[in-house]
């Protein structure tokens, strides 16, 4: 569970969504109590799920910060370094071929099916990896808010 400076936790299933979409929703994280309100187009959805927060109370309020999302190179750096740490020591032949399956667009869905057609616990292997980098990701970018706005 992470925490913010105060000790206040937070809820780490909605940092985790905001920091992984993609659409035009917008999240912030109230540097206070740990709360995450989340915008959507769809206000009657977002009133219900901010508890009467609205994206006006927000903007301008320094307890307040833009959550933004990890970036999609930041992600690909992920696949590189697991192929280059992890895999290549222990199966040459299955990093070659990851190398190349990440080359180009749709590299990310490449990298999963050639993941599970070599070896199924290369697969398990980098969701823990990528549960371990994202993890490390937010604790750095909790920490950068908390030295910001001290």
């Amino acid at each position: 569970m992470f925490k913010l400076p105060n000790g206040k936790p937070i809820d780490d299933g909605m940092l985790e969504i905001a920091l992984s979409t993609t659409d035009e929703s917008t999240a912030y994280l109230n540097i206070e109590t740990g709360a995450i309100v989340y915008f959507t187009d769809d206000e009657e959805i977002a009133a219900q799920q901010n508890q009467g927060v609205t994206l006006d109370d927000v903007i301008g309020n320094d307890s307040y910060v833009l959550i933004k999302p990890i970036s999609s190179r930041e992600s690909y750096s992920w696949m590189e370094d697991f192929i280059n740490e992890i895999v290549e020591p222990g199966d040459t032949q299955a990093a070659e071929k990851l190398s190349i399956a990440i080359r180009g667009k749709g590299a990310f869905r490449r990298f999963k099916d050639v993941l599970r057609m070599v070896d199924e616990q290369w697969l398990k292997a980098w969701y823990t990896w990528e549960e371990e980098q994202r993890n490390r990701s937010i604790q750095q970018w909790i920490d950068d808010v908390a030295t910001q706005n001290a």
